[in-house]
């Protein structure tokens, strides 16, 4: 018996002098961590701001706590993290209300994740972003706060102790450190830096190789044209057709063919004599150019075309007759359907599928069977537009290889937009701040407009009062205030400050929504 006592007075009293030897926190609810002196100190005090981000116009919101720096002051190695402690007030569960949370971390604040709401109000689980804490009683009152032991490195944050209402109406602090020297993330870190490396890599790409499938296209243009023999006079004319290039040698050279309904002709306003010509033509185009790395080419192209005459109209003053046809021919207008010329491209191609070009075809074919020398000549400006592509291998570059920071990568995959992960593809975040009410009420009250903040109704009369022992007026209670004198502030709703809402252009992708 006596030597059970002796253990327990021993317990008792080792349990007593480690509690002793930890001092008394200055505020409750605040952590502090534990100095080598053996006095505690505050972990670092940061304002925070309620931020909420809109992840588009379905998706919901998210509602963040900021700390307008990128990085705590109070920074711990990850192997000499100090023991930390908080001071509760009685019947406080510590497990219901001391929250950790990771930064994520930007170029010039911190941001804690506390809710994600959906569009219609259900809140979705945010859990996967706290860290899971463990709590030891040290004395009444006094808790010490255990961390995983995998705590990597990164800004961590404890939340203020009060309900996500208040915090969005009141000013409030976040008790923040950061970590640092986790080999696995040093080791993350340079995996990531790596990994930004060849997203930089990846939005200068080569594109040399850039599209080695045959792509066919539709094109339209507009333009003028004459005949040789019919004076300098030109007359309107159009382009409507198909075209299929067929790379050669990589990006650099292809071949051009296709077909095309073009209108040919031309005036002669001496002898009021006017020439109309539609032929089917057929281009063969050795077609060269140069893709810088923002995906855009211009090019050169010169090569035959042939066309086939499929309709006509030849008008002679008040004479009309259609052409290459034999009664036409019997009248002196004898023109043949074969036509062939010299086609120059000149053009500018837009991320792989939209054309702006100059043609020019230069006859060198005399259509006129009679005594006239009458070669088509044109120039026309076209639109071409990419429908399709055979055996496509588009962003293939596996024969490019680029060295940076001395590693050298090889992709294989296009460079592709994808949606903003901060703005979620709305272009903006919306910001909230605190302002004073408007109105300039009292904390969010208003003296009563019916009683002029007397409290007082209709009158019952006067009657002797005994404290006083005077005759008083007495009075009902005012039915809009019940006798207080003010009325709670209609704008601001009884709370004495307003919400401002700010739409801010998001800055990771200027407002567009991708990156």
């Amino acid at each position: 018996m006596k030597k059970s006592l002796l253990i327990l007075f021993i317990l008792t009293f080792t349990f007593c002098v480690y509690s002793q030897k930890i001092p008394e926190p200055d505020f409750s609810s605040r952590p502090y961590y534990l100095q080598e002196d053996g006095n505690l100190k505050s972990l670092e005090r940061t304002s925070a701001t309620t931020d909420v981000k809109v992840k588009g116009i379905y998706r919901g919101a998210e509602v963040y706590f900021s700390a307008f720096s990128a990085k705590s002051k109070i920074q711990f190695h990850v192997n000499e993290i100090p023991r930390i402690f908080i001071k509760l007030d009685q019947n406080i569960d510590p497990y219901e209300i001391v929250s950790l949370v990771k930064a994520e971390v930007q170029k010039d604040r911190r941001r804690f994740l506390q809710r994600d709401q959906a569009l219609g109000g259900k809140v979705r689980d945010v859990s996967d972003v706290l860290i899971e804490l463990e709590f030891k009683k040290i004395r009444e009152g006094l808790w010490e706060i255990f961390l995983p032991n995998n705590l990597g490195n990164g800004e961590y944050g404890f939340m203020p102790m009060n309900n996500l209402t208040e915090t969005m109406s009141t000013n409030f602090y976040i008790s923040c450190f950061g970590i640092h020297g986790s080999e696995d993330n040093e080791e993350n870190s340079q995996s990531n830096s790596q990994n930004k490396s060849t997203n930089n890599l990846k939005s200068s790409p080569s594109y040399s190789n850039y599209d080695e499938g045959i792509s066919h296209r539709i094109r339209g243009g507009f333009g003028f044209s004459r005949g040789v023999y019919w004076g300098p006079q030109f007359t309107p004319s159009f382009m409507l057709g198909w075209e299929l290039e067929v790379p050669l040698f990589k990006d650099y050279l292809s071949l051009q063919t296709g077909a095309d309904f073009q209108k040919f002709g031309g005036i002669d306003k001496i002898w009021s004599t006017a020439l109309h010509l539609y032929y089917l033509r057929i281009p063969a185009m050795a077609k060269g150019g140069y893709r810088f790395n923002n995906g855009m080419k211009i090019f050169a192209g010169l090569g035959p075309n042939f066309g086939i005459g499929i309709a006509g109209v030849v008008k002679d003053g008040n004479y009309k007759q259609t052409a290459f046809s034999k009664r036409a021919s019997s009248n002196g207008f004898n023109y043949s359907r074969f036509d062939m010329g010299i086609g120059f491209d000149l053009g500018i191609e837009i991320n792989n599928r939209m054309i702006v070009s100059m043609t020019t075809i230069n006859g060198i074919v005399d259509y006129d069977k009679t005594f006239d020398i009458e070669k088509n000549k044109s120039i026309s400006f076209n639109f071409s537009y990419k429908i399709g592509s055979i055996n496509k291998k588009k962003g293939e570059l596996n024969n490019t290889t680029t060295k940076i920071n001395n590693s050298t990568y090889q992709y294989k995959e296009e460079t592709e937009d994808h949606e903003c992960n901060v703005c979620h593809g709305s272009g903006y975040n919306l910001s909230t701040n605190n302002v004073l009410c408007r109105n300039q009420c009292n904390k969010g009250l208003l003296s009563c407009s019916t009683c002029n903040g007397s409290g007082n109704g209709k009158s019952l009369g006067n009657k002797f009062n005994p404290q006083t022992k005077s005759i008083e007026q007495v009075y009902e209670k005012c039915a809009i205030c019940n006798g207080s004198g003010q009325t709670t502030c209609g704008t601001c709703k009884g709370e004495g400050f307003e919400i401002l809402e700010q739409k801010l252009v998001c800055e990771t992708c200027k407002g567009k929504g991708k990156i």
